[in-house]
């Protein structure tokens, strides 16, 4: 509560430290969260995590960085495509 009140700069913390508190004992009665993650409800969800983290590795950053050279944008998009194969394991 110290560290809530020293964030806040303020002494009347009272009702969000409870609503903290709720919070956390609400998480605990969670039995199995990745389980959870694997239903039908959070389906789109986790769809768009996994499509993000797929697009991510062929980022265009990435390859602006070689773009002079052949050799090594192929050496890029080589480890670029090892990448995503290793995301999708």
């Amino acid at each position: 509560m110290q560290v809530l009140e020293r964030c806040r700069g303020v002494q009347n913390v009272d009702i969000e430290y409870e609503d903290i508190v709720e919070a956390a004992r609400q998480s605990n009665l969670i039995k199995s969260p990745y389980y959870n993650i694997l239903k039908r409800k959070y389906r789109p969800q986790l769809i768009i995590a996994c499509i993000f983290m797929i697009f991510q590795q062929f980022d265009v950053r990435n390859l602006s960085l070689h773009d002079s050279h052949k050799h090594l944008m192929r050496d890029l998009l080589c480890t670029s495509a090892w990448n995503v194969s290793a995301t999708l394991i």
